[in-house]
């Protein structure tokens, strides 16, 4: 999708409220603003956040001689809410696997779903979140 859209994001620890892991607290405004949430494609200015969280668990799962690990799993569940004409609600979780190849060359290779006015997916490779 293509458009002109503003973001900001804040990232916090949730270990004050008795969970593990790191909060996220997302905020997105703009014209024709980006999937996998279906803004409308009308030209018309939308707005959508999220809150999520980021739980993640260490391994040290290493294969054939050692260069080839994956190092993390994290689980991302969220909560989404987005505006065009009305109000809208969704949720998704995310799985990924942070995972080193050859030589410290990290990626993260995971899946979405979710729902957002009909359900969705993705997969993928993105750079490890930190």
């Amino acid at each position: 999708s293509g458009g002109v859209w503003a973001t900001s994001s804040y990232h916090e620890s949730v270990n004050a409220f008795g969970l593990s892991g790191i909060g996220e607290l997302y905020l997105q405004a703009g014209y024709n603003a980006a999937q996998p949430i279906p803004i409308s494609t009308e030209g018309e200015f939308s707005v959508l956040g999220h809150v999520g969280l980021r739980h993640s668990i260490n391994t040290s799962w290493r294969y054939g001689d050692g260069l080839h690990a994956i190092e993390r799993i994290s689980l991302e569940p969220k909560l989404r809410s987005w505006y065009d004409t009305d109000l809208h609600i969704g949720a998704d979780i995310g799985l990924y696997f942070d995972t080193v190849v050859n030589y410290l060359a990290p990626l993260s290779v995971g899946v979405q779903v979710g729902y957002a006015d009909d359900f969705w997916y993705s997969w993928g490779i993105r750079l490890p979140q930190f």
